[in-house]
Order: structure tokens, then C-alpha cells, then sequence
């Protein structure tokens, strides 16, 4: 009797992990919009640096970096960063996204002004099965957006690919970010003609897991003044790493097995 006791807990405990291990594969989303700890669970505070959230147990901290000689607001955002809906005025992302921005930012080909680098570093390794970035743009004589996304796993690089989403005006290629001397691969608008703006979005794909993604935005080499541009960062689709999910399941079935031990 106490043996049919056991595996029918047994078998409740595998058909939890199975459908944790289902639900999982459903996805989780980190969403600007709502929980974040910076402004009491809400949307990500306006103008706030650094903002923490937890979803579906996974842990996000966000750290917002500016560097450079400008100062001022950003004309063209406000105070950034900021969760918002709506964006440059006539288009948006549908959900809230986190807005970025550099502020007053000019480049005359060699010197940036400013320049901005958010770092999301996550509690434990995860699958990114969405990660979308909009107004990435580019007029032929005044500002060029340049965008770069790098992923990592225990400081080890992942490989990040670019694909177009709802706009397949941009390109791919080597740029050197501001004052650092290294190169990334990185993105930037096309504008489909000389008299065209260029507002592309596009999906990041990494080649693996990652517990730490880093985006970089500047002004590119073709920026010639800008009194300053920014882009957005759409909510990000995940999956938590299977390992971790089978072992907490593991750990459930150790202890019911130790509970049959009289």
C-alpha cells in the first residue's frame, strides 16, 4: 500500500516537473511597463539609471550608462531612459518599451558627444527567444542611429545575429564604439532614398544561452549634428535555462523519495 503511496506521489512530482518544464517552454517576458522595483512595482521610473525585476523567478538588473561631454535634456526624448508606449511623437512600439537616448549629442566624424550603454544582467541563464529594438534610423546629412548588442555567459561571449522585423531598412557592419578602441558588429538604418528617413526594428538572436546582455547606442560617422536621437527596447521574451528547471525538479523527487524512508 505505502509502495503504491510512493509512486503515485512519485509520478504527481514527475508530472509537476514535465509541466514546469512545459510551461517554461511557454515563455516568460520581462516587461518595461510594470514590476520594476525602481518605482514601486510599476513602469520603469523615468530618468532612472538603474531598476530591478523578477519574473517568473528569474532576476533582471538594469544599469543605464551615459558617457561623454554632453549635457542637457534630449530634445528629442526628454529625460530618458523611460518606459512609454508612444514614440517620436507619431509611432510606437504597442507595449510599453524602455526609451533610450543620448543628450545633445553631435558628431562631427571623429568626437561623440555622448553615448549610452545599457547593461541587463539576469539571475540565472536564460534562453532570449524575443529581443526587439525600433526607430533605428539614418537621414542622409544630419544623424545616423548605430546600435550594437553583445550577449554573454559567465563573461564568455555569445554570438548576437541581427534579422529585420518590420522593416528591413538597415544594415550590418563593423563600427568603433566611442573612446573604447574595439570594434563590434553592429546596426544602423537605410534610408530607401536620398530624401527618406530610415525607421527600421529588428529581432536579436543569440547563439546560446546568456545571463548578461549589453546594448550599445551611439551617434554613427555619418551623424554631422543631432541635438539628440534615441531608440527603443521592446519587452524581452524569454525561456529559463532547462537545466535549471529539471534540477529544482530533481530536488523535488529526492525529497519525496527521502519521505518514504521510515
Amino acid at each position: 500500500m505505502s509502495h503504491r503511496l510512493f509512486v503515485g506521489v512519485r509520478a504527481i512530482g514527475a508530472c509537476a516537473v514535465l509541466g514546469a518544464l512545459a510551461g517554461s517552454a511557454q515563455g516568460s517576458i520581462i516587461q518595461w511597463g510594470t514590476g520594476w522595483s525602481n518605482n514601486a512595482g510599476a513602469e520603469y521610473l523615468r530618468g532612472a539609471l538603474s531598476g530591478s525585476t523578477v519574473v517568473d523567478g528569474v532576476q533582471a538588473d538594469v544599469l543605464v550608462q551615459t558617457f561623454g561631454t554632453a549635457t542637457g535634456v534630449n530634445s528629442f526624448l526628454g529625460t530618458t531612459p523611460w518606459a512609454t508606449d508612444t514614440f517620436n511623437g507619431d509611432q510606437g512600439p504597442g507595449d510599453p518599451a524602455l526609451a533610450i537616448g543620448d543628450s545633445n549629442s553631435r558628431n562631427n566624424g571623429t568626437t561623440f558627444d555622448n553615448y549610452v550603454k545599457v547593461t541587463i544582467s539576469f539571475s540565472q541563464l536564460i534562453d532570449i527567444t524575443r529581443l526587439a529594438l525600433g526607430d533605428v534610423d539614418i537621414n542622409g546629412n544630419s544623424w545616423q542611429d548605430v546600435v550594437v548588442v553583445l550577449g554573454s555567459n559567465g563573461g564568455s561571449n555569445v554570438a548576437a545575429s541581427y534579422s529585420p522585423e518590420s522593416n528591413a531598412f538597415f544594415e550590418t557592419r563593423d563600427y568603433d564604439f566611442p573612446d573604447s578602441g574595439v570594434s563590434y558588429r553592429g546596426v544602423t538604418g537605410i534610408a530607401p532614398s536620398a530624401n527618406d528617413t530610415a525607421n527600421a526594428q529588428f529581432e536579436v538572436s543569440f547563439a546560446g544561452l546568456v545571463d548578461k546582455i549589453e546594448i550599445l547606442y551611439w551617434n554613427g560617422p555619418d551623424t554631422t549634428n543631432s541635438s539628440g536621437r534615441g531608440i527603443y527596447i521592446q519587452n524581452i521574451e524569454f525561456v529559463p535555462a532547462p537545466g535549471a528547471v529539471a534540477l529544482a525538479g530533481a530536488g523535488l523527487l529526492v525529497g519525496l523519495r527521502r519521505r518514504r524512508t521510515p
